[in-house]
């Protein structure tokens, strides 16, 4: 498992630095590779990217390095509306996030999520909280004792840094 999560990250950070490879500081931007605590689905820590497919709307997909059980990954994927038309816009989001797979899969999610992002040019920061509502529970969910608190959602944050390209 460890050999399959190192690979899949591996494609994953080349895509990410081929993307900053490509930064052009003059044009419009349509695309932005984000880094942080929190991101990919909840990772302790991950990275994505969003690219626009329309004015406001984008997609986003991400993974991240699990919280529970580092060497399994996180993986989102979501349905970002931005509040204005640009990729450094904040915006509201309909996230899926799973946390773990096969065996040592945690928990499966599906909610809103809400990203604020400073309105700079270059790098900037985001900050965001997602509201995860339990779609599947994997054998860790219940082997770290989470099935205790009975909750029907998870609430996730995440704070980075993105870069719009």
């Amino acid at each position: 498992m460890e050999k399959r999560f190192i690979f899949i990250f591996v494609i994953f950070a080349s895509f990410i630095t081929a993307c900053f490879g490509q930064y052009d500081w003059e044009d419009e931007k349509t695309t932005a590779a984000n880094l942080g605590i929190g991101m990919g689905g909840g990772g302790a820590v991950g990275a994505d990217c969003e690219f626009l497919v329309s004015d406001r709307f984008a997609l986003q997909c991400g993974l991240g390095i699990n919280l529970v059980k580092l060497e399994e990954p996180t993986m989102e994927v979501g349905i970002n509306y931005h509040l204005k038309p640009l990729i450094n816009s904040s915006f509201v989001s309909l996230q899926y996030a799973q946390q773990g797979f096969k065996n040592d899969k945690i928990v499966s999610l599906l909610g809103p999520m809400f990203v604020y992002r400073t309105k700079r040019p270059g790098v900037g920061i985001q900050v965001g909280a997602f509201v995860g509502m339990i779609v599947s529970k994997g054998p860790l969910y219940f082997e770290k004792g989470l099935d205790k608190n009975k909750l029907p959602a998870l609430l996730l944050f995440n704070i980075g840094v993105y870069l719009p390209m």
